[in-house]
C-alpha cells in the first residue's frame, strides 16, 4: 500500500513541477526520504521535516513536507508556505495577502503570525506531506 502511495505521490509531484524522465532532467536521489525505496525527484524540490505542532492536525512533528520554489505573485489564501525568520523555517497557511506582504497562521495557533512573509524571507510552496511521523511509516521502514 505504501509503495503505491509513494508512486502516486511522485507522479503527482512530477506533473505539478514539470519534471520529466528524460536523460537531461535535473533529478536528485530521494531514496532516504522514501524509506529506502529508490526514488528520484525534481531537483527543485525541498524536503522539510516538521518540528512542532503549530499546523496540527494537517501535519505533525516528524512529518516531511514536500515543497518547491513558486512565485509569490501566484500564491493564494489557503496555500501553505515555508518562510524563514531568525534562521528558523516556518510552514504556515496563508490567511491574507496584501500588496507587499503575506500573512500566515498555524492551523493549531490561536493568533496569526506577527512577522509577515515578504520576498526576502519567503522560501517555498508546500505541495504535500509525507506522514513520516505515523506508526505505520516507521513499522514499514524498519
Amino acid at each position: 500500500m505504501r509503495a503505491y502511495f509513494i508512486l502516486v505521490a511522485l507522479l503527482a509531484i512530477t506533473m505539478v513541477t514539470g519534471a520529466t524522465c528524460q536523460s537531461n532532467a535535473q533529478l536528485k536521489d530521494a531514496s532516504q526520504i522514501f524509506g529506502g525505496f529508490q526514488a528520484y525527484v525534481d531537483n527543485r524540490m525541498e524536503f522539510v521535516t516538521v518540528e512542532g505542532t503549530s499546523m496540527a492536525p494537517a501535519f505533525k512533528q516528524g512529518d516531511t513536507l514536500i515543497a518547491i520554489p513558486f512565485s509569490m505573485n501566484s500564491l493564494k489564501v489557503g496555500d501553505i508556505v515555508v518562510w524563514e525568520t531568525q534562521g528558523q523555517l516556518i510552514a504556515h497557511r496563508i490567511y491574507e495577502i496584501s500588496q507587499e506582504h503575506i500573512w500566515t497562521k498555524g492551523d493549531n495557533m490561536p493568533a496569526p503570525d506577527t512577522v509577515p512573509v515578504s520576498s526576502q524571507n519567503y522560501r517555498w510552496l508546500v505541495l504535500g506531506v509525507l506522514f513520516t511521523s505515523s506508526e505505520s511509516w516507521k513499522e514499514e521502514k524498519a
